[in-house]
């Protein structure tokens, strides 16, 4: 997120990190002897999720930024590299 420039992402995605880092510290498995307690289990089930999600919806994530800034999906090109198809994409427009 940060590499790509998402920084209200990155930032809500850091911030979600701590909040479940912390209740998994705190409450974790204090003072609960029947196994892992639900609320251990609830933060486990959060890491998973917010390590997953990004994966998921990263590409979606950073096509809605590039529209909101003013960018527009012309098409797509397949080239060896990132330059090439900027290339590919220049020449055809002249």
């Amino acid at each position: 997120m940060l590499i790509k420039r998402l920084w209200g992402l990155a930032i809500g995605w850091i911030a979600i990190w701590i909040v479940i880092n912390i209740m998994f510290s705190v409450v974790g498995n204090a003072g609960y002897t029947g196994g892992p307690s639900p609320i251990g289990l609830l933060a486990l089930a959060g890491f998973l999720g917010l390590h997953l999600v990004p994966g998921f919806m990263g590409n979606k994530w950073r096509e809605a930024d590039l529209v909101k800034r003013g960018y527009k999906h012309v098409g797509v090109r397949q080239a060896e590299t990132p330059d090439a198809a900027v290339a590919s994409a220049s020449d055809a427009g002249a």
